[in-house]
């Protein structure tokens, strides 16, 4: 078996990120646009050691490019059988109840607030699945995408490689490559720097931020530690329940933006310092008293944190993570540590419709 064969194959079953599997002539095949039991002509598109990638080409959804191209797992699919996978997976990475787990929605078309282009030639769109060959978008365009942005530009004196990178920005959309992004919140007006990260559902955006806002007690003497905190959206939003906040992340220039958008709400008890979580731990206040929030990237909690969290005992933590599996990681390791924890509530954010990607939020007490 080469890349490029065209094999006929029988999904006998989801598994996690979008995948069916099937056995064929003694191999493991992980596969795109399958549904189980359904046979179909299925291209190898990457060979390792243990399993083979393939998708179905043939199938006919309401992309022309899917799955040639890489971005989406679930077009072959309804909506809602895609939350039903993504709720089933999730319980499995925490080992809980799927019914234990509140899913939070948006429209799954038109969502994306800021995109990345590929371009190279006389081809602009995404890479192909395991590779670096540009699938052409030029006339296509992507349903995921805001109206704004669905197209891939036009330009004049273009590059012959480069990646072009806009965002909306209040009404309009822009380069976030060479400027900042202004972003309106019922009355809260959030700049982020260019090229800084913000969350790419427009919709879910402020249910998320409003959801860890109700989270947090409502007393207003919470004092928050927030890790990996960014321009610091998630405690200025909420800081109606907070009465003092320390706010750590890697980047110095998120960390500027940050005291720049509380400075409009007088959140003059909000501390931010820019540090290594991966290799040094912050000297933080009322060690017991603390509720952390923690919104790290896809690789999850550094080891400092994680034993941070072992040493200080927060009362309360949490937790917004962009991957299942390495949440599951994360709270494996409080578990077998004894840390105390349990898991108060779980949410689903499908912040991704049609990939395999999506963000949780777990809120964790002590037993």
């Amino acid at each position: 078996m080469n890349l490029g064969d065209i094999l006929p194959l029988t999904p006998t079953k989801w598994v996690d990120n979008g995948y069916t599997i099937s056995h064929f002539l003694g191999k493991t095949f992980f596969l795109r646009g399958g549904i189980p039991n359904i046979e179909g002509n299925f291209t190898i598109e990457r060979i390792t050691s243990k399993v083979i990638f393939a998708s179905n080409y043939s199938i006919t959804t309401d992309c022309k490019v899917f799955p040639i191209c890489g971005g989406c797992s679930f077009r072959n699919i309804s909506y809602e059988e895609e939350i039903q996978l993504k709720r089933d997976e999730l319980a499995r990475s925490l080992n809980i109840e799927p019914n234990l787990i509140e899913v939070i929605t948006s429209k799954p078309k038109h969502y994306r607030n800021n995109v990345q282009w590929k371009r190279e030639a006389d081809s602009i769109g995404f890479y192909k699945s395991f590779s670096n060959e540009i699938v052409n978008l030029k006339n296509i365009g992507c349903l995921n995408l805001d109206l704004k942005l669905r197209f891939p530009p036009i330009r004049k004196n273009q590059k012959y490689k480069e990646e072009i990178k806009f965002r909306l920005s209040q009404s309009n959309f822009i380069d976030y490559s060479k400027e900042e992004t202004i972003i309106q919140i019922e009355d809260y007006l959030f700049k982020i720097p260019k090229n800084g990260f913000m969350q790419t559902n427009q919709y879910l955006l402020q249910p998320w931020l409003e959801k860890i806002k109700t989270l947090l007690p409502k007393k207003t003497k919470n004092h928050i530690i927030e890790f990996y905190c960014g321009v610091g959206m998630i405690g200025i939003y909420a800081s109606e329940r907070i009465a003092s906040l320390e706010g750590f992340e890697l980047v110095e220039n998120s960390v500027r933006y940050a005291r720049m958008n509380a400075e409009p709400k007088n959140l003059k008890n909000f501390k931010y310092k820019a540090i290594d979580l991966s290799k040094n731990f912050p000297d933080i206040d009322n060690r017991e008293e603390t509720i952390w929030v923690l919104n790290p990237a896809r690789a999850g909690l550094s080891e400092k944190v994680l034993h941070g969290i072992l040493n200080y005992k927060p009362k309360e933590i949490v937790y917004s993570s962009c991957d299942s599996m390495t949440l599951g990681r994360d709270l494996k390791f409080l578990n077998y540590s004894n840390s105390g924890y349990f898991i108060d509530q779980t949410v689903l954010f499908d912040f991704f419709p049609r990939t395999p990607h999506y963000e949780v939020l777990v809120h964790l007490k002590k037993k």
